[in-house]
């Protein structure tokens, strides 16, 4: 139905909200849930950003290779270097070669903490966590999320609303 709106205003919002409310669908959280408001300090890094500076920490060998750049005419140089960039900007990849390849879980583990769920500087909630927290408060939800951030279980906190997992059930 979304696919064929003409404009945002064709978009049966009150439909989707009286769903929330009565419980009839599960939010789906994807990164753009965080990624605004526009303003750089109040919302979590990217995960493209996140694997690069962890690739640059760790030394992940091909990250050596994008400080170098490749060689001017040289196709083959050039090949590397890109497919070494794209590396760098994968953050399961990396983080897989940190875990792995250093034996060093921790040091992803405290890198996504700091980034993304700091106790000293924590990021704020934006008014989309905000609304999912109003209406769990008055119907218990199900939601999915493939963020690493907390910012729903903050906004949830925030109005008082128990917060649970898969994890919290084994």
């Amino acid at each position: 139905m979304i696919g064929s709106a003409a404009s945002i205003d064709d978009i049966p919002f009150d439909w989707i909200v009286a769903d929330l409310q009565e419980g009839n669908c599960i939010p789906f959280l994807g990164a753009g849930a965080s990624s605004f408001p526009n303003d750089g300090n109040a919302k979590p890094p990217t995960a493209r950003r996140l694997a690069m500076e962890l690739a640059a920490e760790s030394t992940y060998p091909p990250h050596q290779l994008t400080l170098t750049g490749p060689a001017p005419g040289d196709a083959e140089a050039q090949e590397r270097f890109f497919r070494a960039k794209l590396d760098c900007e994968n953050l399961m990849l990396v983080s897989s070669w940190v875990e792995h390849g250093r034996g060093d879980r921790r040091r992803v583990h405290d890198k996504l903490r700091r980034r993304l769920a700091s106790q000293d500087t924590p990021l704020p909630f934006n008014p989309l966590h905000a609304l999912l927290a109003r209406i769990a408060e008055q119907k218990p939800m199900a939601m999915i999320t493939t963020n690493y951030d907390d910012l729903v279980e903050l906004a949830f906190r925030d109005r008082g609303v128990p917060v649970g997992s898969i994890r919290d059930r084994n």
